[in-house]
């Protein structure tokens, strides 16, 4: 889902391994396109951009220097190649209620100038509504969207963009721009300052130390305090004062082979149902940073917190996953202060940053704290596991929860208290919440049924060992302070000499409830670096020498990672040695020459304590010249630790010849990490090595048309004796091909066939696998538009898992579903809950969780339209004429994922299947509307088919849908202003639930809809209407009729108002019992007998910015109360 657009600022991390890069489908405003490396701003002279296409060109030397930089810019938020009209002619072949009345005249006004001054510009619209009726109580509802731009006066400007649509949901990750909901946004600036108030993010000033990515809510202020014009000094300063939105986590996952996703994101605390903050993550695959989006490396579903990646990144048993995230935690009011400061000068730059963030401790949110509860974090210091205490409490008998009785149970010679899940009301007084313990960690397992929520059960303990995997225990979060300060410098001490240096001191305390273990809280860290340019005659060569080192205290604690993602698999590192004073040394020299290139070598050495030093060798190699391309980078890595040794050898190297318009490449990766045991010299398990080559060919990038073909081969070794011994071989072919020269006729096809054959079965259980990931894109315009078609097929293999749901009341008449007793216990259960008929009783939403019982999956996604417009024929012939009185239209979708590696019965798009119990996911709708128009014709016609097909499984078994209509819609022009239509459907509809079997049904349905509409005047029109409505379910003996009379009638009044009523008698005759699931989706709400509904609606344009709708609701069905609803919305345009 997206929403609306907030700014026109755009930022993104962009891998420079191509010539031409594409940012943007949207035109880059000049001169806004900002460059950083590593915070630092690029020099526009190593890139070019092509505003108009949104292209980025960087340089040679700017690829040399960095493999990404990050790329601000703003667009013009309008697309100039997009074709605009005032009414899309393509409407007009629409049947029925669907074509819109496209010359209808209506009241105008400007409303972007009613709030106007000259230069600002606002736009959007406030609704305020209120609704009450005899079934339901009194609801209030508002929506705000407000855009404004331009200038309050001739210094001060404005941006802001405030919308409120009350959506619980964050936006979708499929996209590389994410678009909020719900946001507040104002920014007033002039030319050196800015004052940003709402929500927004703030991020890592300038430094090594503090390093974060923040969204927060509450105010900012930055800019340009002091310039001297003689001196060129400048001084600039932010300062923020906000409420933190979320907590920062870091997780690593080891890839499993052929499993794409999704990877599920815990919380720092191993919450296991999160919610990620949109667009706050970062994740890499060995080592490298991937970018969001279907067309990219990877998609993510924010609400679910689950992660899952495009065939265009493979994922295979090894591959390193690394995920930094930012999730919504509220145990705690958090509130953040930030300041950070810059002074440049002639000869460098100063920056002095302070940031402070804590929990407040008596403003506790998602957790209830009692007296005792307190009274245990103030007493465990640091040992943050031992504040685990019962989450049961004694609440009055609801049917809102799932509720538990106690009982006593005596096992052996010991007596438990036992919870158990009851519905009776004087007993089920107590709720109970359950946290996983681990297996054999609890006595309690969750278990399945009609309750709407979780219910777990008692598992009696075998010889005093639990049997199950929850416990009713809660773990208490403490509230947490986290202080960095940083002071450094970056000074140019001649005009070849450059030094940087930086301190930075931290406070941390993780239970500011206690002042136990406070003596590890504070930490020191210093960084210093110097480099020198050594310039030669030959002003195209350079030498960079430099010289750095860095001391971290044990006890500094960093906001976010500030070194390298693999930092720790880089250096052979143990988690004991993470709290040791850590000393960094190295020297490099990097060679250039910028008629080939760049050469570099590097020794460092790492120190923790006295119990590991690591000596690194580096070297790295870019070369190029003419039309040979060699990229290399290798080291060596010897440790000494406390009981053992490593040595790790690695190298990576590309080299391409380009040939004409293709180049040829080989790729070579090897690693041998072999860890050994001092005393013994005997090899370790976590020892490993492997080697990889790949042969290539390609296209350049900027060559219109593209393609890549290349096969790689990789072989894995693991330790046996005290040897490496081959255990597992893999063999990737791959594809590549983007026909995008044609604009009209577009192909993109991708894939991927791996073939992994274990060498050794001692190693592992696992077994030999063969997968295939593929994606095929293609978009066709043909003939000017005569046949426009698009075709969109892709296979993969991921997780799948089952899924529960529960229904949560909402505001009356907010939600969609309704609750009904079927069963008179007064208990809601989960099949006692339908998609409501009418508004006042949507009182219920359906919340939906995956649960973590996860099965590898083999998927499928094929989607096809066709759009065939006759009336694009040019020839006047008359068998030409009379076919361009025909149009098509044809849309098909099905997706599958499949338990079993079958390739019919998971990649054939055109075969459901949906009785295979090894299908256990399938998601297909299938349209197609074959129309008539004749030229000045009084009548028109449609053949309309559809059909979709489901299955899903949840926590209670399978559940399938199918409906199925066939349907003919037909109109007849009367006169001038008179009309006539028709609309007979044949349909079917299936439901079948494992569980709920009284559910089921299979529904075969007639309809008849017959209308007349007749408009007298302008301002007057009057309809009345007939439908027969037949229902049988073959599954048992209902049956259904409805007769349905009405009419309706619309008038306008002097131009800003109007005024509509509709009256509807329905006789229904069912011969069954009317209180069931069954009843209520066959006669659709209403009672068998009488039925009559009817409605009043008057809206009324009250001024240029005012528009109010007033609206009235009746039903009434024998039997059964009179319903009434009345509304009343006022809407206030900006």
């Amino acid at each position: 889902m997206l929403g609306q657009t907030q700014s026109n600022l755009r930022s993104q991390i962009v891998h420079l391994n191509r010539d031409t890069i594409q940012l943007d489908s949207m035109m880059i405003l000049p001169g806004t396109l900002k460059v950083y490396q590593q915070n630092e701003l690029v020099n526009n002279d190593l890139y070019q951009i092509i505003v108009g296409k949104g292209t980025f060109i960087p340089s040679q030397e700017l690829k040399q220097k960095s493999e990404s930089v990050k790329i601000e810019y703003r667009i013009f938020d309008y697309n100039i190649t997009q074709p605009r009209y005032n009414r899309d002619l393509s409407q007009l072949n629409l049947s029925g209620n669907n074509r819109p009345n496209s010359f209808a005249i209506s009241p105008s006004y400007n409303r972007r100038e009613s709030f106007s001054g000259g230069q600002l510009e606002k736009q959007g619209n406030y609704t305020r509504g209120i609704s009450y009726g005899n079934n339901q109580d009194v609801v209030v509802n508002s929506n705000l969207n407000l855009q404004l731009s331009g200038k309050l006066t001739n210094e001060i400007s404005i941006l802001a963009a405030i919308s409120d649509n009350n959506i619980p949901i964050q936006p979708d990750g499929n996209t590389q721009t994410i678009n909020d909901f719900d946001r507040i946004y104002i920014q007033l600036y002039d030319d050196t300052k800015e004052l940003t108030l709402g929500d927004f993010e703030i991020q890592s000033p300038t430094g090594k130390f503090m390093r974060f990515y923040k969204k927060v809510q509450g105010g900012k202020f930055s800019g340009l305090l002091a310039k001297g014009k003689k001196s060129k000094t400048e001084f600039r300063s932010t300062i923020s004062a906000s409420i933190a939105k979320g907590k920062f986590n870091r997780m690593e996952v080891q890839g499993s082979e052929g499993i794409q996703g999704p990877y599920r994101m815990i919380g720092s605390n191993n919450e296991s149902y999160i919610i990620v903050l949109a667009g706050t993550e970062k994740v890499f695959v060995d080592g490298k940073l991937l970018s969001r989006g279907e067309q990219n490396d990877y998609v993510i579903n924010y609400n679910t917190a689950e992660l899952t990646f495009t065939t265009k990144q493979p994922i295979t048993r090894n591959s390193r996953i690394i995920i930094e995230f930012e999730y919504s935690e509220e145990n705690y009011s958090r509130y953040l202060l930030f300041n950070g400061n810059e002074l440049k000068t002639r000869t460098g730059k100063f920056w002095f940053n302070l940031y402070h963030e804590q929990d407040s401790k008596s403003q506790s949110i998602d957790q209830s704290l009692n007296d005792e509860s307190k009274l245990l974090l103030s007493e465990i210091g640091d040992n943050l596991e031992l504040a685990k205490v019962p989450n049961i409490e004694e609440v009055e008998y609801s049917n809102d929860f799932v509720l538990y009785k106690k009982i006593t149970r005596s096992i052996g010679s010991i007596e438990y208290d036992i919870y158990q899940y009851s519905t009776n009301a004087d007993s089920a007084i107590y709720r109970a919440n359950f946290s996983y313990a681990g297996v054999n960690n609890g006595n309690y397992q969750q278990v399945n049924g009609a309750a709407n929520g979780r219910v777990y059960q008692w598992i009696d303990p075998v010889n005093g060992i639990p049997q199950g995997e929850f416990e009713p225990l809660v773990q208490l979060i403490a509230p947490q302070k986290q202080e960095l300060f940083s002071f450094g410098g970056d000074v140019n001490l001649t005009e070849n000499l450059n030094s940087k240096f930086e301190l930075a001191l931290s406070n941390r305390d993780l239970n500011t409830f206690s002042t136990l273990d406070d003596g590890d809280n504070q930490g020191i860290a210093v960084d210093f670096s110097l480099e020198k340019n050594s310039t030669f005659t030959d002003t195209l060569k350079l030498l960079k020498t430099k010289l750095s080192f860095h001391h971290i205290n044990q006890n500094f604690s960093e906001i976010e990672p500030f070194r390298s993602t693999e930092f720790i698999r880089d250096w052979n590192l143990q988690d004991d040695f993470t709290d040791s004073n850590e000393n960094f040394y190295s020297l490099s020299n990097v060679f250039s020459n910028q008629n080939w290139g760049q050469a570099a070598y590097e020794f460092s050495v790492l120190k923790k304590d006295s119990d590991y030093q690591g000596n690194k060798h580096s070297l790295g190699l870019q070369f190029s010249k003419k039309n040979l391309a060699i990229d290399f980078t290798g080291n060596a890595l010897a440790t000494d630790q406390e009981s053992l040794e490593t040595k790790f050898y690695r190298h990576q190297l590309n080299t391409s010849y380009a040939l004409g318009f293709a180049k040829i490449g080989v790729q070579t990766e090897s690693e041998n990490n072999q860890w050994e045991d001092k005393t013994s010299h005997d090899l370790l398990t976590n020892s490993s090595s492997f080697n990889s080559y790949k042969v290539y060919i390609t296209n350049r990038d900027s060559s219109e048309n593209q393609f890549q073909v290349y096969y790689q081969k990789r072989k894995d070794f693991l330790p046996k004796g005290n040897d490496l011994k081959a255990q597992s071989e893999s063999q990737d072919f791959g594809a590549q091909v983007w026909l995008k020269k044609n604009r009209n006729n577009q192909l993109k096809v991708e894939t991927i066939y791996r073939k992994l054959s274990i060498l050794d079965n001692s190693y592992t259980d696992e077994k030999p696998e063969n997968t295939f990931l593929g994606k095929l894109e293609h978009r066709a315009r043909i003939k000017k538009g005569l046949l426009q078609t698009s075709t969109y097929y892709e296979l993969g293999s991921g997780l799948e898992s089952e899924k529960e749901f529960s229904f949560i009341e909402v505001n009356e008449g907010q939600g969609i579903y309704r609750w009904t007793d079927y069963n008179g216990n007064e208990v809601k259960e989960i099949n006692e809950f339908e998609i409501a008929s009418f508004k006042d009783e949507a009182n219920y939403i359906r919340v939906g969780t995956n649960t973590n019982n996860y099965q590898k999956v083999f998927t499928s996604e094929f989607r096809q339209t066709f759009n065939l417009r006759l009336s694009r024929l040019k020839s006047e012939q008359k068998f030409v004429s009379f076919l361009k009185r025909f149009n098509n239209r044809f849309a098909y979708r099905i997706s599958k994922k499949s338990l079993v590696n079958d390739f019919n019965l998971y990649a054939n798009p055109f075969l459901a299947h949906a009785s295979n119990e090894n299908l256990i996911t399938i998601n297909s709708s299938f349209q197609n509307t074959f129309s008539y128009r004749k030229p000045k014709s009084k009548t028109n016609w449609d053949i309309i088919h559809l059909s979709s097909n489901g299955k899903q499984l949840l926590t209670q078994g399978f559940e399938r849908r199918k409906y199925m209509q066939n349907g003919f819609r037909f109109q007849w022009k009367i006169g001038d202003s008179n009309q006539l239509s028709n609309r007979t459907d044949f349909g079917e509809k299936n439901l079948n639930n494992e569980s709920f079997t009284d559910k089921n049904y299979s529904l075969k349905e007639i309809k008849n809809e017959l209308k007349l509409q007749f408009q007298p005047t302008l301002a007057f029109q009057f309809g009345l209407n007939y439908t027969y409505n037949s229902k049988e379910n073959d599954l048992a003996t209902e049956k259904s009729n409805t007769h349905n009379i009405g009419a309706d009638c619309q008038y306008s009044l002097a131009k800003t108002g109007q005024l509509m009523a509709t009256l509807n008698y329905l006789l229904v005759d069912f011969n069954s019992e009317s209180n069931s699931s069954i009843a209520y989706e066959m006669l659709e709400g209403f009672l068998p007998g009488n039925n009559t509904t009817w409605s009043l609606g008057y809206n009324q344009q009250l001024s240029k910015l005012f528009q109010l709708s007033v609206s009235y609701n009746g039903r009434n069905s024998e039997g059964g109360k009179t319903i009434h609803v009345g509304s009343m919305e006022v809407r206030a345009y900006f």
